[in-house]
């Protein structure tokens, strides 16, 4: 089942977004308002895991973005990295944690997970 779970924050700063999600990681959607005069970065990732899910640097300020996160699958059959494939990411009863820099003290962004917790 698909679910989706939303946080607004103001300015930069460490934010957790949901509290125990639990299935794999679809998409995320960032929304700034028009406070945000900069271009703003964003490191997401699995708040007691510390799994990362996205980073990004300079999105462009006053605007909607989306992202659709897969981490590049590490090993393959023989033990060596993987070059061309990718999955989705799991994350398994955490919040998750945003980390939100360069957007200046005011303002507000607004970032929605979407995650589909059937496996």
């Amino acid at each position: 089942m698909i679910h989706k779970v939303s946080k607004t924050v103001a300015g930069n700063g460490t934010h957790l977004i949901g509290s125990v999600l639990r299935g794999k990681i679809l998409a995320v959607k960032t929304v700034a308002d028009s406070s945000i005069t900069n271009n703003w970065d964003i490191a997401l990732t699995g708040a007691t895991t510390g799994i990362p899910i996205l980073t990004d640097t300079a999105i462009a300020n006053n605007a909607t973005e989306w992202f659709h996160p897969r981490a590049l699958a590490s090993k393959v059959a023989d033990g060596s990295a993987a070059t061309d494939a990718f999955v989705e990411i799991p994350v398994v009863e955490e919040a998750l944690q945003a980390v939100v820099a360069n957007a200046g003290t005011s303002g507000e962004i607004t970032i929605t997970v979407i995650y589909d917790t059937e496996q």
